[in-house]
């Protein structure tokens, strides 16, 4: 009964993670859906989601304390465990940034929309960020480390746009094609695909136990 009660909680704690990821997924879609011509989300929305995701993340850090407490899990079950908890505030990480990025809102949408090379880039790695979130939530479910490893590669392509925009606004002319708002967007953007790439890891380490560095 003990051992039923125990691979229920851990199962519980799992759902946990994968409902965080789901609702991250949901959250930058409407944050981003703001800058594109889509009917924007509401700001109390919005936080209504972030402070959901708060919730379970805390969520997750009792569960995994209680496992660990009462039931003294064996070497494969800490690692999941220890795995939940990291890649739970890498979720709640992510939400964090894609808050901030909603911030930008009141101010930068005209801008974007009157500028096509900003507005192409923008969606270029809102298009590549989208796809690791959901990748990411995917490698999860399946304990897909192969994914997890495409996934985390994907990053290059948005580091290399975040240079691409703070080396043109450093030239200080006329020519710049970004305006501050694009570099600070990305700037979080830049940020999420970091912690996504700590998912990846956490996938591999959960799985091969494999401790690699993929950022």
């Amino acid at each position: 009964m003990m051992r039923k009660s125990y691979n229920k909680e851990l199962k519980e704690m799992r759902d946990e993670v994968i409902q965080m990821g789901d609702l991250v997924l949901k959250i930058f879609n409407h944050s981003s859906d703001t800058f594109f011509d889509k009917e924007p989300v509401s700001a109390e929305k919005l936080e209504k989601m972030v402070k959901k995701l708060e919730t379970i993340e805390k969520g997750i850090e009792k569960m995994a304390a209680s496992i660990i407490t009462l039931q003294q899990p064996v070497a494969k079950d800490t690692r999941e465990i220890i795995c939940a908890v990291r890649i739970a505030m890498s979720w709640l990480k992510i939400g964090s940034h894609i808050a901030d990025i909603y911030e930008y809102s009141d101010t930068c949408p005209e801008k974007i929309k009157n500028n096509p090379r900003e507005r192409d880039v923008l969606k270029t790695i809102k298009a590549i960020t989208h796809e690791m979130l959901i990748d990411a939530a995917d490698a999860y479910k399946s304990r897909d480390t192969d994914k997890a490893s495409i996934v985390a590669k994907k990053d290059d392509e948005v580091d290399l746009i975040f240079e691409e925009i703070r080396r043109d606004i450093i030239k200080e002319n006329d020519t710049t094609s970004f305006s501050l708002c694009s570099l600070m967007i990305v700037g979080h953007i830049e940020r999420i695909g970091d912690h996504i790439a700590n998912i990846c890891e956490d996938i591999i380490y959960l799985e091969r136990y494999e401790i690699v560095r993929l950022n």
